[in-house]
């Protein structure tokens, strides 16, 4: 037989056995899967062809809240009611309910209305208020039913969330009104595959949740509305794919500012201890977890377009972007792991349940072990409790690098000379100096991201202190600075801001080559004194200790101002025939130093360290000798940073002085 003839009969097969229609065998041998390379998903859209509208209702209702109730038996809307609570809106609201017969729809095998399409029109706006809305239906044995939200414009289905459902009617809640209708579908399509296609890695965020100044605890909630919102108004007509589409670097995430902020002022939008949210919280948690499974489901089948769900426990919730049901498995996008396909929320079908989820209130507490298992699974739908059209106002905002300037506090970052005078740091600063202090204004830290590495470790992790000191390279040096602010009554650290900054350094006077040849040491000098003892301060003994005063002379060379002179002395000095120090280990420290002016000699100290020098008097000086000396110049005015070229020469100096 044919591979056609195979398909046939399998489609037939099919349509007996269960259901299947002529129509579904596009979406049958052509699911909207995704092979790994990202989403192919177009917008779900159709048209409901409805007869004469009626209107069933008209009812004023004022701050104090009230009940719309419709007692009409044999009427297509008997049994409805609109509950309005108090405080709902400010003024006095009046609410028109109409419907209309549906005579027809394109959507497909998965949409199949048992409510007449219902309008409720009271002037528009959200309210302050969780208000529900009770259909009457009559739901088909073996079937779930669920209410939407239908946009005759767009030609989009959107789910509401459900609060209550059974044989007769459907209740959903909403803060705001659009066309809403009430559908059903074989419960035994939801127990499949149901994805939309939207995917981790191609249409979420590229940063994770690590909290921010205004919103220390994470904006998960802003993260996962923003990335839903994109991908409904944005991908699915034709913008490329969110993630790393606004990725200023792809080695770090903190220099994603602009996004990074509207995650966060999106955040703050939403009052998530509102009564409205508290109350919404509580409806949900009288479904079972099999309709939470079902209504994510049949919302994914219907509309095309990823949900949002809430994860709570008794310490605080989690928020996140649910884009695929398997088996009663919810697959999700978690900000706290951006581009993971592996995250979902398990659901045990034998006990009915979900297998608690683990993430955190941000990737920061995970890491800092403070993960939590969230063990209430919410369906929030979409649009129907949070406003998404504030989230198209601050898309703008952040397009036109304006998100945040009001809640976020000016501040300047400020580059400290040597000398300690400090000038403002700004992309294209100059300086003469090889070594840069960075501080940023407001009481705020720093951490800088430079060649690739944060500093001052040259590290993956980038650690924040109040004063950063970088070294420069000759020309151009593009540093990463994020700013960060401290968590009130913590020692931690969040984001607040990131600038790239090109700091420009050009030696007042830099050599391009150096030759120590000709540096002598037969004019080198060394001065024996005896002077009060480190120990003297703090023991109050005025013993004294020995001190060699060095005198190096380079021969005719002189090094320019700013050059660096690190000498590391030989292991020991000898005092006539003992050892004054003797450590093949330690040896005596690296003195380093820095010319203020052009130079031609150098003279340092060095002290005995031995205890038996120490003395009450000061006897005659002892003849004193030093052994052996390397001498490193670095004619630019910083050290040398490791794999640099080092100017140095060794030498076998004795020197003997009394």
């Amino acid at each position: 037989m044919s591979i056609i003839g195979i398909a046939l009969v399998v489609a037939i097969s099919l349509y007996f056995i269960f259901g299947y229609q002529p129509g579904d065998l596009k979406n049958l041998f052509n699911p909207p899967a995704n092979d790994g390379k990202g989403s192919t998903a177009t917008a779900i859209t159709g048209k409901i062809g409805v007869g004469t509208k009626v209107e069933a209702v008209r009812a004023t209702v004022g701050t104090s809240g009230g009940d719309i109730t419709i007692n009409k038996p044999g009427d297509a809307l008997d049994g409805f009611q609109l509950e309005v609570p108090a405080n709902s809106y400010n003024d006095t609201r009046t609410f028109q309910v109409s419907y209309a017969p549906v005579k027809s729809h394109t959507f497909g095998q998965n949409f199949n209305p048992i409510s007449p399409l219902i309008s409720v029109d009271n002037g528009g706006g959200y309210s302050d208020e969780v208000m529900l809305v009770k259909i009457p239906v009559r739901v088909p044995e073996g079937h779930f039913a669920m209410g939407f939200f239908y946009d005759s414009e767009s030609g989009q289905l959107e789910g509401l969330p459900l609060v209550t459902e059974d044989n007769s009617s459907v209740t959903v809640a909403t803060r705001h009104f659009s066309n809403i209708i009430a559908s059903s579908i074989e419960e035994y399509r939801l127990n499949g595959l149901a994805e939309s296609g939207f995917r981790p890695g191609f249409d979420d965020w590229q940063f994770p949740n690590w909290g921010s100044y205004i919103e220390p605890a994470g904006h998960c909630s802003g993260q996962s509305l923003t990335a839903m919102w994109y991908y409904v108004e944005k991908f699915l007509k034709g913008k490329s794919q969110l993630h790393g589409l606004y990725d200023n670097d792809t080695q770090i995430w903190q220099d994603d500012t602009f996004a990074y902020r509207l995650a966060s002022i999106v955040q703050k939008d939403i009052n998530w201890d509102s009564l409205v949210l508290k109350r919404m919280r509580q409806e949900s948690q009288k479904w079972t977890a099999r309709q939470q499974v079902d209504a994510f489901a049949y919302s994914i089948l219907a509309t095309g377009q990823p949900q949002y769900v809430s994860v709570r426990n008794k310490s605080g919730g989690h928020a996140m972007v649910v884009y695929k049901v398997q088996d009663g498995n919810l697959f999700v996008a978690d900000p706290n792991y951006p581009g993971a396909l592996d995250r979902k929320i398990e659901f045990n079908a034998a006990e009915g349940k979900f297998i608690p989820y683990n993430s955190g209130a941000n990737q920061d507490a995970i890491k800092r072990g403070e993960g939590q298992e969230y063990d209430q699974i919410l369906y929030m739908a979409k649009s129907a409790m949070i406003d998404f059209s504030k989230i198209a106002i601050r898309w703008s905002e952040m397009e036109n690098h304006t998100i945040g300037s009001k809640e976020f506090p000016e501040y300047s970052l400020v580059a400290i000379k040597q000398d300690g005078t400090e000038r403002e740091l700004k992309d294209g600063f100059t300086t003469d100096e090889g070594t840069l202090t960075i501080q940023a204004t407001k009481g705020l830290g720093t951490c800088i991201y430079q060649n690739g590495a944060w500093q001052p470790n040259n590290s993956k992790d980038p650690t924040v202190n109040t004063t950063n000191e970088v070294n420069l390279k000759e020309g151009p040096n593009r540093l990463g600075i994020w700013v960060c602010a401290r968590i009130e009554n913590t020692d931690r650290w969040t984001w607040f801001d990131f600038r790239w900054v090109t700091v420009n350094y050009t030696p007042s006077s830099a050599p391009t080559e150096l030759s120590l040849d000709k540096v002598s040491i037969d004019n080198a000098s060394m001065k024996v004194s005896w002077v009060p003892s480190d120990l003297a301060a703090s023991e109050g003994d005025g013993s004294y200790q020995l001190q060699a005063s060095v005198t190096l002379d380079f021969g005719g060379i002189t090094l320019p101002q700013g050059a660096w002179l690190i000498l590391e002395p030989g292991n020991f000095m000898e005092l006539e025939d003992k050892f004054i120090f003797s450590d093949p280990y330690w040896g005596f420290p690296n003195i380093e130093l820095q010319s203020t002016g052009p130079v031609n000699q150098v003279t340092f100290e060095l002290r005995a360290i031995s205890e038996w020098y120490f003395q009450k008097e000061r006897p005659p000086l002892p003849e004193l000798t030093l052994k052996g000396l390397t001498l490193v110049v670095w004619p630019y005015g910083r050290p040398p940073i490791p794999g640099e070229q080092e100017y140095f020469r060794d030498f076998d100096i004795v020197i003997t002085a009394r």
